[in-house]
């Protein structure tokens, strides 16, 4: 994982965020409001939560291996929530590389790629 000044000056990304597993905000950058921060950080949390949860489901009913969810996005019109782990991007949609997007964040390092234990 590289850093969030690093992060931010990536096509598209209008916002980089650290949070930890209740969401809470750990480090922020961006052009974004500090309650629309608060806001994605919150449900990054919560998604992460529900995502590692329903992985257990897809391996029970597929016999393939879910377990250690690394990353997400929700991808809506205009703007993206890139997540890997407890780091989240904000990104113009359009915009966004999302090649290098998913291979920065994926990198290890300090919030590097490791599977969530939920």
């Amino acid at each position: 994982m590289i850093g969030l000044d690093r992060l931010m000056k990536m096509p598209g990304v209008i916002a980089a965020g650290q949070f930890d597993s209740d969401g809470k905000i750990k480090r922020s950058d961006g052009v974004v409001s500090e309650e629309m921060m608060r806001v994605a950080s919150l449900i990054a949390a919560k998604i992460n939560k529900t995502l590692s949860y329903e992985s257990k489901n897809l391996e029970k009913v597929g016999g393939i291996n879910w377990k250690g969810l690394n990353g997400w996005a929700f991808w809506t019109g205009k703007y993206s929530l890139c997540v890997m782990n407890n780091t989240g991007l904000i990104v113009e949609t359009t915009k966004a590389n999302f090649n290098e997007i998913l291979v920065n964040l994926i990198g290890e390092g300090p919030t590097g790629a490791k599977p969530m234990n939920y």
